[in-house]
Protein backbone atom coordinates (compact mmCIF):
# COMPACT_ATOMS: atom_id res chain seq x y z
CA UNK A 1 0.00 0.00 0.00
CA UNK A 2 1.52 3.15 -0.66
CA UNK A 3 1.48 6.18 1.17
CA UNK A 4 -0.19 9.70 1.24
CA UNK A 5 4.11 11.06 0.74
CA UNK A 6 4.54 9.10 -2.11
CA UNK A 7 1.19 9.78 -3.48
CA UNK A 8 1.55 13.39 -3.11
CA UNK A 9 5.19 13.13 -5.06
CA UNK A 10 4.22 10.59 -7.82
CA UNK A 11 1.07 13.79 -8.39
CA UNK A 12 3.61 16.20 -8.34
CA UNK A 13 2.50 17.84 -5.27
CA UNK A 14 4.96 17.40 -2.29
CA UNK A 15 7.38 20.18 -2.22
CA UNK A 16 10.65 19.60 -2.64
CA UNK A 17 13.73 20.87 -0.93
CA UNK A 18 16.31 23.31 -3.29
CA UNK A 19 19.47 24.23 -1.91
CA UNK A 20 23.45 23.37 -2.55
CA UNK A 21 25.70 23.10 0.14
CA UNK A 22 25.06 26.30 2.60
CA UNK A 23 25.15 29.17 -0.07
CA UNK A 24 22.39 28.48 -1.96
CA UNK A 25 18.85 27.86 -0.50
CA UNK A 26 15.96 28.69 -2.05
CA UNK A 27 12.20 28.18 -1.95
CA UNK A 28 11.03 24.78 -1.96
CA UNK A 29 9.32 23.55 -5.39
CA UNK A 30 7.20 20.96 -6.83
CA UNK A 31 8.63 18.82 -9.57
CA UNK A 32 7.58 19.43 -12.87
CA UNK A 33 8.51 15.40 -13.45
CA UNK A 34 4.72 14.04 -12.55
CA UNK A 35 1.56 12.78 -13.75
CA UNK A 36 -0.18 15.46 -15.03
CA UNK A 37 -3.44 13.76 -15.51
CA UNK A 38 -3.56 12.83 -12.18
CA UNK A 39 -2.92 16.12 -10.67
CA UNK A 40 -5.42 18.18 -13.23
CA UNK A 41 -8.10 15.62 -11.63
CA UNK A 42 -7.00 16.31 -8.14
CA UNK A 43 -7.04 19.87 -9.26
CA UNK A 44 -10.39 19.63 -10.52
CA UNK A 45 -11.41 17.55 -7.31
CA UNK A 46 -9.98 20.92 -5.35
CA UNK A 47 -12.01 23.25 -7.16
CA UNK A 48 -14.84 21.46 -6.22
CA UNK A 49 -13.91 20.94 -3.06
CA UNK A 50 -13.32 24.76 -2.17
CA UNK A 51 -16.41 25.24 -3.64
CA UNK A 52 -18.88 22.93 -1.39
CA UNK A 53 -16.70 21.82 1.31
CA UNK A 54 -17.24 24.59 4.46
CA UNK A 55 -13.49 23.15 6.18
CA UNK A 56 -11.74 23.48 3.34
CA UNK A 57 -13.30 26.43 2.28
CA UNK A 58 -12.47 28.36 5.36
CA UNK A 59 -8.61 27.18 5.41
CA UNK A 60 -8.59 28.30 1.80
CA UNK A 61 -10.26 31.78 2.35
CA UNK A 62 -8.22 31.78 5.83
CA UNK A 63 -4.42 31.29 3.99
CA UNK A 64 -5.70 34.13 1.04
CA UNK A 65 -6.07 36.73 3.68
CA UNK A 66 -2.72 35.70 5.55
CA UNK A 67 -1.13 36.45 2.30
CA UNK A 68 -0.12 33.29 0.98
CA UNK A 69 -0.51 32.87 -2.99
CA UNK A 70 -3.20 31.24 -4.97
CA UNK A 71 -0.77 28.51 -5.99
CA UNK A 72 0.49 27.94 -2.64
CA UNK A 73 -2.86 27.57 -1.10
CA UNK A 74 -3.96 25.21 -3.68
CA UNK A 75 -1.09 22.91 -3.52
CA UNK A 76 -1.64 22.88 0.61
CA UNK A 77 -5.12 21.94 -0.34
CA UNK A 78 -4.25 19.26 -2.49
CA UNK A 79 -2.14 17.55 -0.38
CA UNK A 80 -5.22 17.70 2.48
CA UNK A 81 -7.27 16.29 -0.16
CA UNK A 82 -4.58 12.81 -0.44
CA UNK A 83 -4.18 13.04 3.38
CA UNK A 84 -8.20 12.70 3.35
CA UNK A 85 -8.83 10.04 0.82
CA UNK A 86 -5.85 7.47 1.52
CA UNK A 87 -6.94 6.95 5.28
CA UNK A 88 -10.50 6.42 4.13
CA UNK A 89 -9.85 3.80 1.35
CA UNK A 90 -6.91 2.36 3.76
CA UNK A 91 -10.05 1.91 6.76
CA UNK A 92 -12.80 0.44 4.37
CA UNK A 93 -14.92 2.68 5.56
CA UNK A 94 -17.14 6.03 4.40
CA UNK A 95 -15.64 10.04 5.57
CA UNK A 96 -16.21 11.25 8.57
CA UNK A 97 -16.54 14.82 8.78
CA UNK A 98 -15.37 15.97 12.28
CA UNK A 99 -16.21 19.21 13.41
CA UNK A 100 -14.11 19.30 15.92
CA UNK A 101 -11.38 20.42 14.07
CA UNK A 102 -12.85 23.25 12.25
Amino acid sequence: MCSCDSIANYIGIAPHLYESGTSIKRNDKTSKMANQQVKAIVTNGIQSAIQYDPQIQAYYTRKISEGKSHGVVYNNVKNKLISRVFPTIHRGTPYVKLNSYA
